[in-house]
């Protein structure tokens, strides 16, 4: 769920990395292209299981960006509420 609201997200131009001042804006669009969830089902069991994430140094930043996308969707009407009482 992370990554795939990430990625739409992403696809649907709300996610857009500034061109200067961050200067990991390639490195993480370039993973989040990459990026796969590879489920492992195991014989005994019907649950999914996922193999280690890390395959790059910089795996950890679809990740991050991922946990802050997904606490913005999901607390959109918390956040759009507060902004409107500071504009009060």
């Amino acid at each position: 769920e992370l990554i795939h609201k990430t990625q739409v997200a992403a696809q649907q131009g709300l996610l857009i990395a500034p061109k200067e001042g961050l200067p990991l804006a390639k490195v993480f669009q370039h993973e989040l292209r990459r990026f796969k969830v590879k489920p492992n089902r195991s014989r005994n069991n019907s649950s999914d299981r996922y193999e280690a994430w890390r395959e790059n140094d910089t795996d950890d930043l679809v990740f991050a960006v991922s946990m802050a996308c997904w606490f913005r969707m999901h607390n959109q009407r918390l956040i759009d509420e507060a902004n409107a009482r500071m504009r009060r």
